[in-house]
């Protein structure tokens, strides 16, 4: 399992050594004085935990941890203020494979690489930017095939029913296509493709060494899981209504009442703030403690800590952390059985906001759950009128035909001049888990495409392939 997850922090983080690559002018770089150097040594105590050691000009050092699912200067082993970062957030690349020694530093706000940081004294030094001939990158980090070619998905005894389509030859055609301009990067840094056509999955592709096992990082796609979770509890009657007062089942009291459903709605009305509850010793404690500027219920206001909350209450009603609550409550029956879902714990309070990790045959499945009312194959796991309030419109902005729902997005997706409705989980770097119910598709995207402006670059990827499969696929 360790090889496995060390697999994924190094898939995930390859984005940056691709786009740092693009981005970089080399002759900027060539100077080989004043430079930084990294060294990466995996920590035997903790599979999500690596070390860092900076050397300055042979005399200054500074060290510390990163977290696989923040991605950036988290804990500290040793004290860094003797030195100004001047991005509030970083990734630091080790080589991999081969022994391959590489630094990558990466504002991840901007999505760019940084090139110097700023010294107590404002003298600058350059980074150590690459040991790696970019020319080298596409063979590390290429689809594991190495072909451009439609294969079909295998079927395995994993409850997901598997179709053929390499006889269809205009699908087969729109899928190559689809695989070539994806490993030619035409859509961005994109780690697998799934679609679900009728139940049955007929496209399963996956790039850059990630493979049916990889375990992808969820991000915010883990909120639409925690919303999922309080639907289960709701038709398990933990939770009597969404009409209910958080404090039925937390020790606060707020001036106004604040109920299930504008949590799940993101209309909390709470302070958001810096986000500071992410480096509390309490988290739950200090996210209760904000106060309340808007009316609860009025206001989308997206809020990381709101997930958190939730699983506190999920806890307090069901008496199991919403970890436990997910594997005995949906992933058994789904026969999700390799996930994670330990980064970020505190107290045993999994984070919400963002740290689930789910193969991407899981995060179909999910998909799959919602387009079939709740039901997997001929059980049903969630009653369909909770399945349903998932995608009720609670905020809508027509100028993009873009809502939200409870924890869950809403879009149109236009393909042959007709639109189509799509109910689905977005997390950063382009994680989606979109569901067309009028054409019954369920897709999977992984992606490392970090730019807002790129979020949803990969959607353009599925037109083409929808068109083609619903035109063509036979019953």
């Amino acid at each position: 399992m360790k090889a496995r997850l060390i697999t994924v922090l190094t898939g995930i983080i390859a984005i940056g050594v691709i786009n740092c690559c693009q981005i970089a002018n080399a002759s900027n770089y060539l100077n080989q004085t004043d430079k930084l150097v990294g060294l990466w040594e995996h920590k035997a105590d903790s599979a999500w935990k690596y070390i860092y050691e900076f050397q300055i000009n042979n005399e200054q050092k500074i060290s510390g941890i990163v977290h696989s699912y923040f991605y950036g200067l988290k804990d500290s082993e040793s004290p860094i203020e003797n030195i100004k970062i001047l991005f509030p957030e970083i990734i630091l690349q080790f080589g991999s494979p081969s022994n391959i020694e590489q630094v990558f530093v990466i504002d991840t706000v901007k999505n760019i690489m940084v090139s110097e940081i700023e010294l107590p004294d404002q003298s600058k030094i350059k980074m150590v930017l690459h040991k790696l001939p970019s020319s080298n990158i596409d063979g590390i980090f290429s689809r594991s095939s190495q072909t451009t070619v439609y294969s079909p998905p295998v079927l395995r005894n994993d409850g997901i029913s598997v179709g053929d389509l390499s006889e269809n030859k205009p699908v087969k055609q729109s899928i190559d296509s689809a695989i070539f301009k994806i490993a030619n990067k035409d859509y961005g840094i994109i780690f697998s493709l799934l679609i679900a056509h009728k139940n049955k999955l007929i496209v399963e592709e996956y790039f850059y060494n990630h493979d049916i096992n990889t375990l992808e990082n969820q991000s915010s796609v883990t909120k639409s899981i925690v919303a999922l979770l309080t639907m289960a509890a709701l038709n398990d009657n933990y939770i009597k209504g969404l009409d209910e007062n958080i404090n039925a089942y937390l020790d606060f009291d707020f001036s106004q009442t604040i109920t299930i459903q504008n949590l799940l709605a993101m209309k909390a009305g709470m302070q958001i703030g810096e986000e500071a509850w992410r480096d509390s010793d309490n988290r739950l404690q200090t996210l209760l403690n904000r106060a309340i500027i808007k009316k609860p219920g009025s206001v989308l206001s997206y809020d990381n800590g709101i997930p958190n909350i939730l699983n506190a209450i999920l806890f307090d009603a069901t008496n199991k952390q919403a970890d436990q609550y997910a594997r005995d409550r949906i992933f058994k029956k789904l026969k999700i059985t390799d996930y994670n879902w330990d980064i970020g714990k505190q107290n045993g309070f999994p984070d919400g906001s963002g740290t689930l990790q789910l193969s991407s045959r899981a995060m179909l499945k999910i998909g799959l759950l919602l387009i079939n009312n709740g039901k997997w194959g001929e059980e049903l796991i969630i009653e369909a009128e909770f399945i349903h309030k998932l995608s009720e419109r609670h905020t809508w902005y027509e100028k993009y035909k873009m809502g939200y729902g409870l924890m869950w997005w809403i879009k149109e997706i236009e393909i042959n001049n007709k639109k189509f409705e799509t109910i689905y989980a977005s997390g950063s770097g382009g994680r989606f888990i979109i569901t067309i119910p009028e054409l019954d598709i369920v897709a999977v995207i992984s992606g490392g495409n970090y730019m807002q402006s790129e979020h949803y670059k990969s959607w353009e990827i599925l037109k083409p392939l929808i068109l083609q499969i619903v035109e063509n696929s036979k019953d």
